[in-house]
């Protein structure tokens, strides 16, 4: 038996036991023929004081025989600037399996373990593993770390603060023996289990042995300091893996790729208080101009919903919106961006209904706004006379109420579906 502890692969991401310290991230995949194939990435830490060590990989049935073993040596870069990541290697997985990975520094004597179980993808599958990545990228090259025309860097470090903002997840969908369409739902719990961010797609059918690989950008920039689950349900099928948000004021600039931007994007690109949560807005308001600038690259590289294109759509629907409440909700009071209605505007979109109420003789004008999608209504309501609409009563958690709504709006008016 096993000296190291026996982990089943719940999280695909494990951590060494010993003197020296490592990661391995796995995944598992199905190839044309419906056999499951396990890849696993190694990460050496910069700041590992050996400049070689020795990898025994090996692999055991239930009953403890030993189906594979391989041995090599690894050089580790003294240069390396983060982590060394030695090629991925994989094997094909049949039926429940141990795998036991010892790193061993040749002189000395010392050496870390990782040992887990792995299983096949079960019968009927819709999904694969998941595989977090802050980097992936179109390429023609072909290596370890390229799958299916994509360079993928893997994530090993699942803490998502300021210097590491970019959260990436690749996985693959095998739709063959399914009906012509089917749904696949992302999404993003918090600590408690409630559901803060959906994504749905639809994948047409393929032939039995294919499959379509999506890459889905998860909007960290959005979520509080927090524990989180990032979940993709296919069909019978579930995938879970877990990350976590700590934005914290850094001194050190984080060099985020150029994106391309539109003339209205570049008007708007740094009012990002409109959409900042509180912890990042105390964050924010603390820096510099050049921390500012440094974070509103950061914000919105994270927010990139499609890291395969240059541009960056949701910091162009950003700017239309922002565009938008300007154009509509200004008055020779305030800006429409600082407005109760931009703002919302600015949040949301645009509402699936919008109901007028004209004053009566008990009542200042109304305005409500649905939005049936989010299952949300806002009340607004002109209590100054002079146009300038405030929220006074939303079913929105993360709004507050005006105080005694009730004396500039009809309270039926306030019900919650």
């Amino acid at each position: 038996m096993f000296g190291a502890v026996i982990l089943t692969i719940i999280s695909s991401l494990f951590f060494s036991e010993g003197e020296v310290r490592f990661y391995v991230s796995t995944s598992r995949y199905l190839d044309n023929a419906g056999v499951t194939w396990l890849e696993m990435y190694i990460n050496i830490p910069s700041d590992i004081s050996f400049s070689s060590l020795d990898l025994d990989f090996e692999v055991f049935n239930i009953d403890d025989s030993q189906m594979l073993s391989t041995n090599w040596p690894i050089e580790i870069p003294m240069t390396e600037a983060r982590y060394s990541v030695v090629d991925n290697f994989s094997f094909d997985v049949t039926e429940e399996y141990r795998v036991r990975i010892t790193l061993s520094e040749p002189v000395s004597g010392k050496e870390g373990r990782i040992s887990f179980r792995t299983s096949p993808l079960e019968s009927e599958v819709m999904l694969s593993d998941i595989l977090f990545s802050n980097s992936i990228s179109a390429t023609e090259d072909t290596g370890s770390l390229v799958k299916n025309g994509l360079l993928i860097y893997p994530l090993f470090d699942r803490e998502m603060t300021l210097t590491n903002p970019k959260l990436i997840a690749y996985y693959e969908i095998y739709p063959g023996s399914q009906e012509d369409t089917v749904s696949v739902i992302s999404s993003v719990f918090d600590s408690e289990g409630n559901e803060i961010w959906r994504y749905v797609s639809y994948v047409n059918r393929v032939e039995t042995g294919s499959f379509v690989g999506k890459v889905i950008n998860i909007p960290i920039g959005d979520f509080e300091d927090g524990e989180y689950s990032f979940m993709v349900n296919s069909g019978t099928t579930e995938r879970t893996e877990k990350f976590s948000v700590l934005w914290e004021p850094v001194e050190t600039s984080f060099a985020a790729g150029e994106m391309e931007m539109s003339e209205l994007a570049k008007s708007y690109y740094m009012q990002i208080e409109a959409v900042l949560n509180v912890a990042q807005l105390q964050v924010y308001q603390a820096l510099d101009a050049n921390g500012k600038d440094n974070f509103a690259r950061i914000f919105w590289y994270s927010r990139d919903p499609n890291p395969m294109t240059p541009e960056n759509e949701e910091l162009e629907l950003f700017a239309q919106r922002m565009d938008y409440a300007d154009k509509n909700y200004s008055s020779g009071f305030e800006k429409g961006i600082s407005s109760d209605r931009g703002r919302i505007y600015i949040k949301n979109g645009k509402p699936e209904e919008i109901v007028f109420v004209p004053a009566d003789d008990r009542y200042v004008p109304n305005e409500i706004w649905i939005y049936w999608r989010y299952g949300r209504k806002y009340i607004f309501a002109d209590i100054s006379g002079h146009g300038l609409f405030k929220l006074v009563y939303s079913n929105d958690p993360n709004e507050t109420n005006y105080p005694n709504w009730e004396r500039y709006t009809n309270e039926n008016l306030g019900e919650v579906w």
